[in-house]
């Protein structure tokens, strides 16, 4: 096994509004206003193993996780009340672990 270098900080961020969001893993933050009921994926895991970011989530809507996307104990999320954050860490080209908070006002 090779070990890899953790990415440094980037300070890059994409910002979305819609219903559907595709995160491009060469950025490492994102901003996703909801206007509907939302589906995540995520396209370059391959190339960015090891960088971590955070995910804000904006607009009272369910927000559901492709299957890329790893939770503690494989919870789906709620729908988000104001503000959600997501911090993630790509661990392989095939999965991003992540934690989830809500509520935030």
């Amino acid at each position: 096994t090779q070990l890899r270098a953790v990415k440094g900080f980037r300070s890059d961020c994409q910002s979305f509004s819609g219903a559907s969001f595709t995160l491009d893993m060469n950025y490492n933050n994102f901003i996703l206003t909801q206007t509907a009921n939302s589906t995540i994926s995520a396209t370059n895991l391959a190339e960015n193993i090891g960088a971590t970011g955070s995910i804000i989530l904006k607009g009272a809507f369910l927000p559901t996780l492709n299957s890329i996307f790893k939770t503690p104990n494989g919870q789906g999320l709620v729908t988000v009340s104001n503000i959600a954050v997501l911090n993630y860490f790509v661990a392989s080209s095939t999965e991003i672990v992540c934690n989830y908070m809500n509520n935030f006002s």
